[in-house]
């Protein structure tokens, strides 16, 4: 039986996650209202209640955030 000539199949390659590391932090409970946030790292937040309805978030990371019951 002559060998196989189809080539190997590559293994599946995992996306890279930015860690937020090197960021400025942000208070999600001291936004403005309206506001915009922009490259901010949110770590262990709670915003239970919040409204952050009109905010902006551009370019941030959030992580390990509480958003019972926030007006999104």
């Amino acid at each position: 039986m002559p060998a196989s000539t189809a080539p190997m199949p590559r293994p599946p390659r995992l996306p890279v996650f930015e860690t937020g590391a090197g960021r400025p932090s942000g208070d999600l409970t001291a936004l403005d209202l309206d506001g915009r946030s922009d490259g901010l790292l949110f770590d262990s937040d709670d915003a239970a209640g919040e409204d952050l309805e009109d905010t902006v978030f551009t370019d941030c990371t959030l992580r390990r955030v509480s958003l019972m019951g926030a007006d999104l």
